[in-house]
């Protein structure tokens, strides 16, 4: 009798342990100065010395960061082949995979160009996304751009670079952790129409209908790292012509996310109308940015039916897609 208490003494002890673990993690860096986050750096691109660079630089600060061969084999084991622009649910299973909260992915190469500045003939570039493994959301994107006269000398300008960044990531993270355990304000809306995976409406429910819809940009850095993405937004379209929420489902870093919540907000719209009156609604949109080389998308314009069509013209090429209701 006394074994058998004393095992269920022990089975109590490491279930209330395991609790005040999970509870310190949650709490975050905010309630425990001495939390070590726990942070994966992934591979980074071209420049090999970049992974070890930026995990040196969070151990230094406190992180917990795993062994690369521990991550490189975790992120096999899920079928994870490097994407930038990764949905939330892949997010979240390559951080189950290695253990960790936060992880870093990125790119990054280093090329000769031509310039008339013999101390600009060498280009360095690294793109680097921190992401929340528990949430699968973007923390913070920054790229670094540096040129030289000589390759060594352009990658030790942009190790400097990419440490001067690196190094503010901790006060993010700290950040991130204690909004993590802020309670969202509720708001009331009333009740809206919901066009997510239904977006064509019906003959009483009409779904919200853009004009004068502004494109994205595709922004230098995507353009540098000749990115293929995929932006995907829940938004909600009030029934006064006006934005309400703008959450992003799925994200694409190289200030491309930005670039279209700010697009979708300078769009004006029709409101939704529910037998022939406007009602708030809720749709999801998804923006697909392509680069190609053979030309660039120069701006849009408006068909009869109020659809789009892309105007190309011949040249290098950065192309987005306008957005649709999925």
């Amino acid at each position: 009798m006394n074994s058998r208490r004393r095992w269920i003494g022990l089975l109590a002890g490491s279930l209330v342990a395991a609790c005040a673990i999970e509870t310190c993690i949650g709490a975050g860096l905010a309630a425990r100065p001495d939390y070590a986050p726990r942070v994966a750096v992934l591979q980074l691109g071209e420049i090999a010395a970049l992974r070890p660079l930026v995990a040196r630089i969070l151990t230094a600060r406190g992180a917990v960061v795993a062994a690369d061969k521990l991550c490189d084999s975790a992120v096999r084991g899920v079928g994870y082949e490097g994407s930038l622009n990764p949905t939330k649910d892949e997010a979240r299973r390559v951080a189950a995979a290695i253990g960790c909260e936060y992880f870093v992915l990125g790119t990054s190469s280093v090329a000769e160009r031509e310039d008339a500045n013999p101390e600009k003939t060498w280009d360095a570039f690294a793109g680097l996304f921190l992401v929340d493994g528990r949430s699968g959301a973007l923390v913070n994107y920054r790229g670094a751009q540096e040129f030289a006269g000589r390759r060594d000398q352009a990658c030790t300008r942009l190790e400097a670079a990419v440490e001067s960044e690196v190094s503010s990531w901790m006060a993010r993270i700290e950040l991130a952790e204690s909004q993590r355990l802020e309670k969202p304000v509720a708001v009331v809306r009333g009740e809206m129409l919901d066009f997510v995976g239904r977006p064509e409406g019906s003959a009483d429910v009409i779904p919200p209908r853009f004009f004068a819809r502004i494109a994205p940009k595709y922004t230098t850095d995507a353009d540098r790292a000749r990115a293929d993405a995929t932006v995907e937004l829940l938004v909600e379209f009030l029934a006064d012509g006006s934005y309400g929420r703008i959450d992003v489902v799925r994200w694409a870093g190289f200030g491309l996310t930005e670039a279209t919540i700010d697009a979708v907000r300078a769009t004006k719209f029709w409101p939704a109308r529910r037998n022939g009156t406007p009602a708030p609604a809720r749709a999801l949109l998804r923006f697909n940015f392509r680069y190609r080389e053979d030309a660039i998308v120069s701006g849009c314009s408006e068909t009869g039916d109020g659809s789009f069509r892309r105007l190309v013209s011949t040249a290098n090429t950065r192309d987005s897609n306008f957005a649709r209701f999925v």
